[in-house]
């Protein structure tokens, strides 16, 4: 099986078109006088994320060698 680096994903086709379909769907819903809220403030994402930890805590236990790249790539792409 062939392995890819975290930052090859991130610059994938299939990023950038994930990329260009979110975008037009926020476009779609503004079109339709719906508020799209892309940030979520620092208390709300600090309860999410401390909700979160023990599931990858969990992912991390069992996954592949490279899921703290992962991670760390998911990290830098909010």
């Amino acid at each position: 099986m062939k392995s890819f680096t975290s930052l090859q994903l991130a610059q994938s086709p299939n990023a950038q078109q994930l990329e260009a379909n979110l975008a037009a769907k926020y476009e779609e819903l503004r079109a339709h006088d719906m508020q799209v809220v892309e940030r979520i403030n620092d208390t709300l994402a600090a309860k999410l994320n401390d909700a979160a930890q023990p599931v990858i805590d969990d992912w991390k236990s069992k996954a592949s060698p490279i899921s703290d790249e992962i991670l760390d790539t998911f990290d830098k792409n909010p």
